[in-house]
């Protein structure tokens, strides 16, 4: 099932792998060292001594240097994207956003041709007399907001969806507003199967789920919850599905001992009715038809103007980021 009533968000987020990789090699390291100690039998030789004027073994190594500010990145006819406007792109975002940037050359090569489409808004703004009074306090602020009203324009003209666009798309999706069955349990868990066989019997007689808890004795557990038919159900839980209010399940071995369920209520499946999701479904088509348009607004813009990639720059570019520099 589909919720189509939260707002469609970004794709999900990249997990960075530097931290796992720092925590991986040093263990294999270590491990090395471990080794190596243990199959020498007698205290290796020393090393030769360094020369006098060669650098501390203590010191840090120095970083490998990267591309200067003023490297070109990408071009597109006069479009110029540098190092250090990435470089500032990547200090206006939340660490978490840099962190994904720094994940991998993709990732970098889609900041810089962001940028790209940045400064051709802001160019086609200038063009459509869109840049009056714009504020910001520098050019890089003034951009952005040129390419906001830019894009904003366009995005002025895209129709809203209609009435009948949404009962369309629910027809068209209607597995996707199915609610599955669902029922409300009670539960003990006792430490083993005569205790869990007392609660059993304490529940069909028809006792609270307090009651039942005691008889099954003081380490025995007790809880009331909703049980899902979704796929991959635990059979034991499953089967709570098929009881009537008030019937008693079979006890179970779970996790921690054995378990035995009580149906407090079932809920049968049904469909949700068009007008409890028709606001979701008119947002889900308002953004799918807004992203179509801002995607088609900047491919016009880059008609007959190829986007050009510095290849070693943006290599050694990521490469600097990707060791944190």
């Amino acid at each position: 099932m589909v919720n189509v009533d939260v707002r469609v968000g970004c794709p999900a987020k990249i997990v960075s792998w530097r931290a796992a990789w720092s925590v991986a090699a040093a263990f294999r390291v270590g491990m090395l060292g471990l080794l190596l100690a243990a199959c020498s039998k007698a205290p290796p030789p020393a090393p030769p001594a360094m020369p006098a004027n060669h650098p501390s073994i203590d010191a840090p190594a120095a970083a490998l240097p990267g591309p200067p500010p003023d490297a070109v990145l990408a071009r597109a006819g006069t479009i110029v994207v540098t190092v250090a406007d990435a470089n500032a792109a990547l200090a206006a975002m939340p660490a978490g956003d840099r962190l994904e940037v720094a994940a991998s050359q993709a990732a970098v090569t889609d900041l810089v041709s962001s940028l790209v489409d940045q400064r051709l808004m802001a160019a086609a703004a200038g063009r459509a007399g869109l840049g009056k009074d714009v504020a910001g306090s520098d050019g890089r602020a003034q951009e952005i907001e040129l390419a906001r009203r830019w894009l904003a324009a366009e995005l002025a003209r895209v129709p809203v969806t209609s009435a009948a666009e949404v009962a369309a798309y629910y027809v068209a999706h209607r597995s996707e507003f199915t609610e599955p069955a669902r029922a409300r349990a009670s539960r003990v868990v006792a430490a083993d199967e005569a205790a869990a066989q007392r609660a059993r019997a304490a529940l069909g007689r028809g006792a609270s789920l307090e009651d039942a808890r005691a008889a099954a004795g003081a380490a025995a557990q007790a809880g009331e919850f909703w049980i899902q038919d979704v796929p991959g159900s635990i059979p034991l839980e499953a089967a709570v599905l098929q009881l009537a209010p008030g019937a008693v399940g079979e006890v179970g071995a779970v996790a921690g001992g054995f378990a035995v369920f009580r149906a407090e209520e079932q809920v049968p499946a049904r469909t949700r009715a068009l007008d409890e999701v028709r606001d979701g479904i008119r947002i889900r088509l308002d953004d799918q038809s807004r992203q179509a348009a801002a995607d088609a607004a900047r491919a016009r813009l880059r008609e007959g103007l190829p986007v050009t990639f510095e290849a070693a720059t943006l290599t050694s570019y990521a490469e600097r980021l990707a060791r944190g520099g």
